[in-house]
């Protein structure tokens, strides 16, 4: 969420995901893990879609405006969307 903040823009996250690399996954190490359980690997463009979404659907009266850098501004996260 974009917030004006003592007169400049501040974004404050309404949601965040850790990113695991598929290779730290696939060596079952102790940092990808939670409980004992490996997590499932979910690249960041899916991370960020399903954010997305939830964050549009509870916010589901309103329009969202999502802002991000050139890496995520692309089909690959809109599609999804």
């Amino acid at each position: 969420m974009l917030k004006q903040v003592k007169g400049r823009w501040a974004c404050l996250f309404l949601d965040f995901r850790f990113y695991l690399p598929l290779k730290t996954i696939q060596a079952k190490k102790e940092t990808a893990t939670i409980r004992g359980d490996v997590v499932p690997f979910q690249t960041k463009m899916t991370q960020a879609a399903q954010m997305l979404i939830a964050i549009a659907e509870h916010f589901s009266t309103a329009p969202i405006l999502t802002v991000t850098d050139s890496w995520f501004g692309n089909n690959g996260l809109w599609k999804p969307v």
